[in-house]
């Protein structure tokens, strides 16, 4: 009797360690509730005063939960002042630009903002696509030109980079190009010799081996 008596006492010791170690494990403190872990996130303890639990996720009392999509990872948002799109949260009358050949997309206002295969420029503006000469971007037509990635101001040409120079934009009026240096009017191309080389005017200066004098 005295060792079945030790046994039962052992037995209910083992099975209240077991239970304080499951109550740790799954209650939360008083006040709180558990979220579940579900599709949305892990769960855990929330106070059912200031959140909320939608199939795991738990956010703010008066947010909802925007699952994540094609276009991003989703989370909690505002539903007064925020919008979800496929898991892109955006402010309250974006829209969202797919991302596409020109740029990772994002959101944008359509009434001063546009968008082109990803690409988010300002109203009025189009986009310049990479190319040989530039890695492009937003311009606007009325003053600015695209040749193949460059954006020039307009009326301005882009000198092709060369052996002498990386090119660039030049004003035709006032420069000129010579494979790919970029000199003042009436200025020659003086090509690296022993010395550097550069831009110089004849009459007034010589080029002799990339030396100007």
């Amino acid at each position: 009797m005295n060792g079945l008596f030790r046994i039962v006492i052992l037995t209910t010791a083992l099975l209240s360690m077991a239970l304080v170690s499951s109550d740790a494990q799954n209650n939360c403190p008083q006040g709180q509730a558990r979220c579940s872990k579900g599709a949305y996130g892990p769960g855990g303890c929330y106070s059912a005063t200031n959140s909320s639990c939608t199939q795991g996720a738990i956010c703010s009392l008066g947010q909802a939960f925007c699952a994540s999509g094609s276009y991003g990872r989703g989370g909690c948002f505002t539903q007064n002042n925020q919008s979800c799109t496929q898991g892109a949260i955006c402010s309250l009358g974006q829209a969202f630009c797919v991302s596409g050949s020109y740029g990772g997309g994002g959101c944008f206002t359509e009434n001063n903002q546009s968008c082109t295969q990803g690409a988010v420029c300002s109203l009025g503006q189009a986009f310049c696509a990479s190319g040989s000469y530039g890695r492009g971007g937003c311009f606007t037509e009325n003053n600015q030109s695209c040749t193949q990635g460059a954006v020039c101001s307009l009326g301005q040409a882009f000198c092709t980079p060369g052996s002498y120079g990386k090119g660039g934009c030049f004003t035709a009026r006032s420069q000129n190009c010579t494979q790919g240096a970029v000199c003042s009017l009436g200025q020659s191309f003086c090509a690296p010799g022993k010395s550097g080389g550069g831009c110089f005017t004849p009459g007034r200066q010589t080029c002799s081996a990339g030396a100007i004098h």
